[in-house]
């Protein structure tokens, strides 16, 4: 009897010699067990800012009490400020602007690339997940998709009827989290929970309930919200 804890692109193997269904892990195996589950976060953590008339900046050394902020691309007289962003696994980096536009960014000559799709109000979300889906809100209650291998085109994804998600979706575990709010001018935002498939296809979600005011995006470090 085998079976497999498959990570990333690693795969563990167990063999069950007496068919019992059951494997006695030696300190050994749950060594190596820790160290496939660990290894994407053995690469340096890395925020990307957006910020108002100054670029996009990175910042790195995380857990210093010193972290070092390096700049990406600086503002111009034409683009004075991105609004989101978001950097997929291959480190390829995506912006909004005021005009309503998502550029692709060329994070060394910083070149942009505009996607053909314009949204039709301000875009208060970009995000991707696990498979470099990239997802996006029109400041409205619609959330759209747009497959890793064809960022142009954007479709619907899942209408959550009313308001809109504030910040980024964050993804913890098998579980999709949005913070979303219903009033352009502030006040109450509520914690959404999805449950999502495989294939991060929209199955059901769940109300958490509210959480702070104002709340304009979540964040997680290594899984935790």
């Amino acid at each position: 009897f085998l079976f497999n804890l498959i990570y990333s692109q690693l795969t563990y193997t167990v063999c069950d010699n007496d068919d019992d269904g059951i494997d006695n892990f030696s300190i050994s195996d749950r060594e190596k067990i820790v160290k496939l589950y660990q290894f994407d976060y053995q690469e340096e953590a890395e925020i990307y800012i957006t910020v108002n008339r100054g670029g996009i900046l990175k910042v790195k050394n995380l857990e210093s009490t010193n972290p070092t902020i390096e700049f990406v691309c600086a503002a111009t007289v034409t683009e004075p400020t991105f609004f989101e962003i978001a950097v997929n696994s291959k480190k390829e980096m995506f912006v909004t602007n005021a005009a309503r536009i998502i550029y692709k960014i060329d994070s060394v000559s910083c070149e942009k690339t505009a996607m053909s799709t314009v949204a039709d109000h301000d875009i208060q979300a970009l995000s991707f997940d696990r498979l470099d889906n990239l997802y996006k809100s029109d400041g409205t209650s619609l959330v759209s998709r747009a497959s890793a291998n064809d960022f142009d085109n954007f479709i619907p994804w899942h209408d959550f009827g009313s308001g809109f998600p504030s910040g980024d979706f964050v993804m913890v575990d098998d579980k999709m989290y949005i913070s979303w709010a219903y009033n352009r001018f502030g006040g109450l935002n509520d914690l959404f929970e999805v449950t999502v498939d495989d294939n991060f296809n929209y199955i059901s979600h769940v109300n958490l309930g509210a959480i702070r005011d104002d709340t304009w995006g979540l964040a997680s470090e290594y899984g935790k919200l």
